[in-house]
């Protein structure tokens, strides 16, 4: 922030954690620098200044109405404060008793719980005022739609695994969410993974009782490769535990080569641990087998 001749009277820095720092070059005590702590909604719930010391503490109600015996952090310009939703770089306007915030493309009165203008997507919101029906776990930072804590959480845990794993399907699910977050009423893609644990553990708990019934059609001319051979040689893996596991085991598809199915067969195994073969379907071979300790289809298997 300059002022009239151009001099940098304030500066602001937003660190990871949701940590603000407001910097006064002209003042020269510890306060100069001072440190807003968030809360998980991205409220400023206490300051700290250069020496690490508690300068003070702040809570506001759900909706950022102020409540009793509060005050508003002192870390922005005269008159102003970042406060409720103060990570997001929303400035209160603390010398005024409603404390109204500029939302984006509206006024928020926090001590109403309602904006002052009419939302200006249509549907946007239930109601054209309403700020958020669930102020806790929701917020509404550009007056255009309600952003939910999932929607966010989605976005920072895809992109944390499109970090760890940069592959196709990661980038579809970080997209999802990304979506999700802009256009309102969309979730977000832990609906696909919840819906995918679901399926997953339905199959583990009623496939076996439906094989007996329905038994799968075990190939009867899958070739096995030398590959394949000499692991199950190894591995004391014989061709019944074979057409067991095209049996009755547990089928995942490999995202990156849908050539590839795996079987799992968790039942039945010595010391509790997992019989895993792998097929070409294409070519109807077998391409390795394996006993494991345990199988986690983490984001390569479906």
């Amino acid at each position: 922030m300059l002022d009239g001749s151009n001099n940098v009277t304030q500066k602001f820095i937003s660190l990871p954690g949701g940590v603000k720092i407001t910097i006064k070059p002209n003042h020269t005590s510890s306060n100069a620098t001072i440190y807003s702590l968030s809360n998980m909604h991205g409220d400023t719930m206490a300051t700290i200044n250069a020496d690490g010391a508690l300068v003070s503490t702040h809570m506001t109600g759900p909706f950022g109405e102020t409540l009793p015996n509060q005050t508003t952090p002192q870390n922005a310009t005269d008159d102003t404060s970042y406060g409720y939703v103060g990570t997001h770089q929303k400035m209160s306007e603390s010398s005024l008793a409603i404390q109204p915030i500029q939302m984006g493309a509206r006024v928020y009165i926090p001590e109403l719980g309602r904006f002052l203008q009419v939302d200006p997507i249509e549907g946007g919101t239930l109601n054209s005022y309403v700020y958020a029906l669930d102020p806790v776990n929701q917020r509404d930072t550009n007056g255009k739609f309600v952003e939910t804590a999932l929607d966010v959480a989605s976005v920072a845990y895809d992109a944390e695994q499109m970090r760890q794993d940069p592959s196709l399907m990661n980038a579809g699910m970080l997209a999802w969410s990304i979506v999700a977050v802009m256009i309102p009423f969309i979730p977000g893609s832990y609906t696909a993974k919840a819906a995918s644990a679901a399926t997953k553990y339905v199959t583990k708990v009623f496939e076996p009782v439906v094989s007996k019934i329905v038994p799968k059609t075990v190939p009867s001319a899958i070739k096995i490769s030398v590959h394949a051979e000499e692991r199950m040689t190894q591995r004391g893996i014989t061709k019944a535990m074979v057409n067991k596991a095209l049996s009755v085991g547990v089928k995942y598809n490999d995202i990156q080569n849908p050539n590839t199915v795996a079987y799992i067969v968790r039942e039945g195994m010595a010391s509790g641990k997992t019989l895993q073969i792998v097929t070409n379907r294409q070519s109807d071979t077998l391409v390795t087998a394996m006993i494991r300790r345990t199988f986690n289809p983490g984001n390569r298997w479906f």
